[in-house]
């Protein structure tokens, strides 16, 4: 089972907008036993062809195997061009 949230907002007058994803999966035979992604990005148009873009990931599980981080993040940004 998979349940998710999703935001998206688009700035005024074309100036970007900013889209998150959350996902969150419980185990079925044991549901304090989950998973929870969230994947955002944010992005500002510099001009019609040219936008900043930063991306945000998150991951977490409760009970993660032996030897595997509970938790990891991270952090992008970019230049998107489109012609």
């Amino acid at each position: 089972m998979s349940n998710y949230f999703v935001v998206s907002i688009k700035f005024p007058k074309n100036k970007g907008g900013f889209t998150s994803t959350t996902y969150y999966q419980p185990l079925f035979r044991h549901v304090a036993d989950y998973r929870l992604t969230n994947q955002s990005l944010i992005q500002f148009n510099i001009t019609k062809q040219l936008a900043f873009t930063t991306s945000v990931n998150y991951f977490f599980d409760f009970n993660p195997p032996t030897g595997v981080r509970q938790s990891t993040f991270s952090i992008n940004n970019g230049l998107l061009f489109t012609f």
